[in-house]
């Protein structure tokens, strides 16, 4: 059974993502230099170097384009009507299959619900 989606909500405006002000008062005088020019090497001191760039255009969002939302959710397998899981007897460890070492052989798993099918064996 699929959940039904969230009602639409308009999404709100992204804010500004922060910059740094090198001019802010508290920061450290620096002296800008333009567009691909580079502090002498016999100079001492602050410089902010270039280039300026101009924001990516494919990341300004466009009229017609849709927007996608990412939704995160954590859901114990025990809370789940379909597949409860599978639950392992305490104090028991797999062997490493000695054809595939990066496969776990685990023969101590039943399902965590009696009466389910067993699905360790995949």
């Amino acid at each position: 059974m699929a959940q039904a989606p969230p009602a639409a909500t308009p999404r709100p405006a992204r804010p500004t993502p922060p910059t740094r002000d090198p001019n802010t008062p508290g920061y450290v005088t620096a002296k800008d230099l333009p567009d691909g020019a580079n502090a002498p090497a016999t100079a001492d001191g602050n410089f902010i170097l270039g280039p300026t760039h101009n924001p990516a255009p494919e990341m300004t969002a466009k009229e017609g384009v849709p927007q996608g939302t990412v939704s995160t959710f954590t859901m114990q397998s025990t809370d789940s009507k379909i597949y409860p899981g599978i639950a392992r007897e305490p104090n028991t460890f797999g062997t490493p299959d000695p054809n595939n070492p990066a496969k776990l052989i685990v023969t101590t798993s039943h399902p965590s619900s009696p009466g389910l099918p067993d699905l360790s064996s995949g």
